[in-house]
Order: C-alpha cells, then structure tokens, then sequence
C-alpha cells in the first residue's frame, strides 16, 4: 500500500525530482528500493503514479521517468475533534486519522489533557506536516486534511463548534452510552473523541446541533 509522497514545487523543469531528509529515509527504509528500481509516488494533494529510482546517495536520491495518471483519492466529508492524546500517541492517532481519510482534524483542550502537551516539538507546523504525510504515505493516497490546534477549550466549544455542526451529523464516543457505533453514514459528519480514543472502545452518543 505504501508509496512516496513529494512536493509538486520540488519538481525540475525535466521533471527530475531531487529527494533528502524524511523522502529518503522512506526510501531506505520503507521502500528499500534499489537504484534502476520503478516505486510508487503520489504528488501532495495531486495525482499517483510511479518514478524510476535513478540514483541513491547517502544523503539524496534522485528520481526521473515520473508518471502521474491515477487520482490520489480524495478525503471524506467528515471531521474529526479529538481531546489532545500524550505527544507520541497523538503522532499516531493522527496519522490513523489520515489513513481514514477525515478532511480535518482539530486537536482541542480538555481536563484530562496535560498543559505541557501544548508545547511538544511534535505539534510544530513543520512536524504535524511530516506526520500527516507519513499517514498519507501508509493509506497510499495523496490528500492531506487540514490540521488545527485549539488550545482553548471554552472558546472552541463555544464559537467554533456549533458552526461546524450545522448541516452535519455529529457523534461523540463516550464511555457510558448504550448506542452501538453507527455505521454507513453518508452524510456530512463530525466526530468527537476522547483523549484515549486508541487505547479502548468507545460507545456513541449524538452532539446536539445548533440551536
């Protein structure tokens, strides 16, 4: 299911792509592709395809002969509002909510969340990126949700949430509901979660809709 995910701007006028850092380590690592070796990439937000793996540094590779025909995917009409997890879990939740294909995902305050959870190196614009890529990259598909950080709790509730119910289905896993998970949904939704949403199962109630 795995394939490379690049920047369209990266691309060379010869559309050559020239690849360091987290791309390479995939490579390596993931992919353990050889140089002369054909491997699966997507373009962020674009198309999938293949690019031939014309050389393998050890600080760069170098990609050519790229094709892109095939859609990339395209996200659910589903948000998700989860309380923030510890910083190393909530990488992995977040990614998991990437494979699941929600077109965003609101990190938000609560009782239970840790006040130095807001200042981890995991929640820096740059990392969040690389961790929705690396979820993309797992799923094989190349869209990316938005990603939005709501430290505030009563404001998010209040002025931001209701809005963001209108004309949507919301659900919210809670610990002490009797309602089975709905299944099926077709239409426009927002999920709540827990902090410890990975951890154990959760039964479902519905979120009110704006008054």
């Amino acid at each position: 299911m795995n394939l490379l995910l690049f920047d369209k701007n990266k691309l060379k006028e010869d559309d050559s792509l020239l690849l360091e850092g987290a791309a390479l380590r995939h490579i390596r690592e993931v992919l353990r592709a050889k140089p002369g070796q054909r491997i699966r990439v997507g373009a962020i937000d674009g198309n999938c395809g293949t690019a031939r793996l014309a050389s393998l540094h050890q600080n760069t590779a170098h990609l050519d002969d790229i094709e892109l025909s095939r859609p990339g995917g395209k996200l659910l009409d589903a948000d998700l509002v989860l309380a923030l997890p510890r910083p190393k879990m909530a990488r992995r939740v977040i990614e998991s909510a990437v494979q699941i294909g929600f077109r965003s995902i609101h990190l938000i305050n609560s009782w239970k969340v840790d006040k130095s959870y807001w200042q981890s190196k995991y929640l820096q614009p740059t990392a969040l990126r690389e961790t929705l890529i690396r979820g993309a990259e797992q799923a094989a598909v190349t869209c990316l949700p938005g990603i939005h950080l709501h430290p505030r709790f009563k404001p998010f509730v209040e002025d931001q949430l209701p809005a963001m119910l209108e004309g949507r289905i919301g659900l919210v896993g809670h610990p002490d509901s009797n309602q089975v998970c709905p299944v099926g949904i077709c239409e426009p939704s927002l999920l709540r979660l827990a902090p410890r949403v990975a951890l154990r199962p959760m039964n479902w109630k519905c979120l009110p809709g704006p008054a």
